[in-house]
């Protein structure tokens, strides 16, 4: 067998490489678009294609994954469909489920033959939101299976003390301005004088206790100097009055997965690492005030989980969030543990495509 895998920004690309790595151990013979964080973050044994040569490279089946602005994998995909070859999508957050379907600039859609999703809530959320039911099938995540490994590698939070971890997104680049009509209600802007608002509430103090700190995890597509003197900015301009002043630190690049284990409460927008916190049994906020339509309302589903999407709730929700303490991890956590293999399996069952494999 022959596989051909393309994505573009960070989520799509770690949903696929952990597919990647076991096709290869398992003696597949892998092609890959060497573009974006897949390449960066990929293995050098696997064959690698710039853009033109990925658009005719044949194979048996071309895995895929999609991005916000980065229409790359796609044009590997409705490129491998017009020759006849089978696709497999892969979704990898909660989102925009049929925008997927098709580049941000329009089009007709790129129907696969496997749109592979997390689980039930996706698999739900997809079909309501006109994903075809045929093409829908539940394999766990990919890029979550790490997560119960780690927890044995790193160390778990002090519970004596209060570690935020706040996962930043670039909301502004992505959807526009908080007062956009078109975006998502919030950005990261607002969002962050928000936050640092309900953390300067004195109703707060005891929650926070003495000399807490707030771990910035900022996008691989942000600019870390510039997030960083964001807070750093609201902090001077919002003091916490309880407890002295909140000591705030960038999360170097390579140490987001020891942060988000170390920390004893996580909060964010939309991003997938508050739904790892989740699993992991951490206090998750996602705070997304003015939040409009329903297409980052997935984690209001979860469990225990505080979700916030006005701008009065905020506080009351950052409190909440606070007030908790680091829990067992979640059940769900063992349904992503063999989603790799539950992806290259269905690849020699699937109707549609064992004829291929």
């Amino acid at each position: 067998m022959t596989l051909l895998f393309a994505a573009g920004d960070v989520g799509g690309a770690r949903a696929l490489l952990p597919v990647a790595r076991l096709a290869h151990v398992r003696g597949i013979k892998v092609y890959a678009l060497n573009h974006g964080v897949f390449r960066t973050e990929g293995d050098a044994g696997w064959h690698w294609l710039d853009l033109p040569a990925a658009c005719t490279q044949p194979a048996d089946v071309v895995l895929y994954a999609t991005s916000v602005s980065d229409p790359a994998a796609l044009d590997v995909a409705a490129a491998a469909q017009a020759r006849g070859t089978p696709l497999l999508h892969m979704l990898d957050n909660w989102s925009s489920y049929a925008a997927r379907l098709r580049r941000a600039s329009g089009g007709p859609q790129i129907l696969p033959d496997i749109y592979a999703v997390m689980d039930q809530l996706a698999y739900d959320e997809a079909l309501a939101d006109g994903v075809p039911e045929p093409i829908l099938t539940i394999t766990g995540h990919p890029n979550l299976a790490h997560i119960s490994v780690e927890s044995g590698q790193f160390d778990r939070p002090d519970e004596k003390r209060t570690d935020i971890l706040f996962v930043s997104e670039p909301a502004r680049v992505d959807s526009g301005a908080a007062d956009d009509p078109a975006g998502r209600g919030y950005d990261e802007q607002s969002v962050a004088r928000a936050v640092m608002g309900a953390l300067a509430n004195p109703a707060l103090g005891a929650a926070l206790g003495p000399d807490p700190c707030l771990h910035l995890a900022p996008h691989p597509r942000e600019d870390r100097s510039e997030t960083a003197a964001r807070w750093q900015t609201l902090a001077q301009e919002i003091p916490l009055p309880a407890t002295g002043p909140l000591t705030i630190s960038v999360v170097p690049r390579d140490g987001v997965r020891s942060a988000l284990h170390g920390a004893t409460h996580v909060i964010g927008m939309s991003s997938i690492l508050l739904y790892e916190a989740w699993l992991l049994g951490r206090p998750v906020a996602s705070i997304q005030p003015g939040l409009r339509g329903a297409a980052l309302r997935s984690l209001s589903h979860r469990d225990g989980l505080v979700f916030c999407h006005t701008a009065c709730g905020v506080g009351t929700a950052v409190q909440t969030c606070l007030r908790q303490r680091p829990g067992p991890a979640h059940p769900g956590l063992r349904q992503h543990a063999a989603a790799a293999g539950a992806v290259l399996d269905l690849l020699r069952s699937h109707p549609a495509l064992y004829n291929n494999s």
